[in-house]
């Protein structure tokens, strides 16, 4: 699915990276660069399409990961990391919503 979203986007997983092209990090720099091609107002639908297509293929596995995370995190480090990515694309998809308190 990844490789598919990729190329609807015009990118390309270099050949010197070593991870699965289903890596974290390849989703999070597709996230970023649909974010940023945003701005462009004759690309905006097909990149925000685009962008739901990534974060919808995104929360297929996330949930699972966060969950393993937790169990498995002795430290609770990547546990953290994890809670707070979901809690991000969940927001970003639209699936939670955060009120905004002001510090005072």
């Amino acid at each position: 699915m990844i490789k598919h979203l990729l190329l609807e986007a015009g990118m390309d997983v270099n050949d010197g990276f070593k991870e699965p092209t289903d890596h974290l990090a390849i989703y999070l720099e597709l996230l970023s660069h649909l974010h940023f091609s945003l701005g462009e107002l004759f690309q905006q639908r097909r990149m925000n399409k685009l962008r739901q297509k990534t974060l919808s293929s995104l929360l297929e596995w996330l949930p699972e990961f966060t969950n393993n995370c937790v169990k498995h995190d002795p430290y609770g480090f990547y546990a953290a990391l994890s809670q707070l990515l979901l809690a991000i694309v969940r927001f970003d998809d639209g699936e939670e919503d955060f009120p905004i308190v002001a510090a005072g």
